[in-house]
């Protein structure tokens, strides 16, 4: 980033600064692993130190995180546990290619499925073994037996009969499978991929991307709209559906510059800004990022500051080392006094995209 990177790490306290806060923050997801005998991740650990049981869908895209990780000085230990994870999480595939949420429960969902394909993808790409491509090829076909002609899902959502813009982070996955089997992607998956780009509202935001119908959405599944559609694009190159998400994402930025960040949004653009939702604000800090990669905007680096001053504060020193979390304030309406593994797993992508410069993330 140059001087522009220079100019964030002096903003958020300097390199060993943020080095420090990433390295607390690796250290409590190593730890959400060994108490679940490296057998997934715990999806959170409540304010009076419980920990969940392990956590399929975002053990799925913790590996990336993990496997970044290791290529950072005096981390590579950190990609034996990625290999672990993958492990479980095949052990977890039924026959019919979907992804138990855990090992004795015969239960799915399209939207976990999809994560963990995103992380089986990204462990092939760094070893090449057919096992993680097979593995993701049985879950796409599962994913595409469950769409029906006009791209939405028939079964297995969170909410019975809600096929949110969010989904975008089902797409993504979908399109990164046939990429990188060198295939072209089936019509089920385009039909999806085309269903969700019309979501998209003037006003730049897009319409059912919150967890439920008609409610606001919290910043996480923002972002996961955003960045969802924003790589999917890139894949199948579709330059007027990439520019279309720039053109949200800098809306979101000036409003983020204007009146501060938000815990959720309509879509009017009418924001909760009592909490922020943790997560969101650095799945949002990612996206700048790679904004920033492609155009130097000065907007794109106050985005970036002003997303992760907050969490930089609010990262736990004691008795909770390296927690962030899920609302701040702690009581806020997300994962309330909670912190959960997929707040983490965002948190250190961000810090690491501006320790190495490349705003990668996956």
């Amino acid at each position: 980033m140059d001087k522009g990177h220079d100019r964030i790490l002096q903003e958020l306290g300097g390199h060993q600064f943020i080095s420090d806060r990433l390295d607390s923050s690796l250290s409590w997801l190593e730890k959400s692993m060994a108490i679940c005998d490296h057998n997934g991740s715990s999806a959170y650990m409540t304010l009076w130190g419980r920990w969940a049981d392990p956590y399929a869908e975002t053990t799925g895209y913790l590996i990336p995180t993990l496997l970044q990780a290791s290529k950072l000085s005096g981390k590579s230990q950190l990609e034996e546990p990625a290999n672990q994870q993958a492990t479980w999480l095949m052990s977890l595939q039924s026959q019919q290619g979907y992804y138990k949420t855990a090992f004795d429960k015969d239960e799915a969902f399209v939207f976990d499925t999809a994560q963990i394909v995103l992380g089986l993808l990204s462990l092939y790409q760094e070893n090449n073994n057919t096992a993680l491509l097979d593995s993701a090829h049985s879950a796409v076909a599962w994913l595409e037996s469950h769409l029906d002609e006009e791209g939405c899902f028939v079964s297995y959502n969170y909410v019975r009969d809600y096929n949110p813009a969010y989904y975008a982070r089902i797409a993504w996955p979908m399109l990164a499978y046939y990429k990188l089997a060198q295939k072209s992607p089936s019509i089920q998956t385009l039909a999806l991929y085309n269903r969700l780009i019309q979501l998209r509202q003037e006003n730049g935001s897009y319409l059912q991307w919150g967890f439920h119908p008609d409610q606001a959405a919290y910043t996480h599944t923002i972002a996961y709209t955003l960045r969802g559609l924003y790589e999917c694009s890139k894949i199948i190159e579709d330059n007027k559906t990439l520019q279309q998400v720039i053109s949200s994402c800098d809306i979101l930025a000036n409003k983020i510059l204007s009146d501060g960040i938000a815990g959720s949004y309509t879509t009017e653009w009418k924001g909760d800004h009592k909490y922020i939702c943790s997560v969101g604000s650095a799945q949002l800090a990612i996206l700048y990022l790679k904004r920033y990669q492609e155009n130097p905007k000065p907007t794109y680096l106050d985005c970036i500051t002003t997303l992760l001053k907050p969490l930089l504060k609010a990262q736990c020193q004691w008795p909770h080392k390296g927690a962030l979390p899920g609302s701040i304030p702690l009581w806020g309406p997300y994962q309330r006094a909670k912190y959960t593994n997929w707040t983490q797993k965002f948190y250190c992508d961000a810090l690491m995209g501006i320790i190495d410069k490349t705003g990668k993330e996956s």
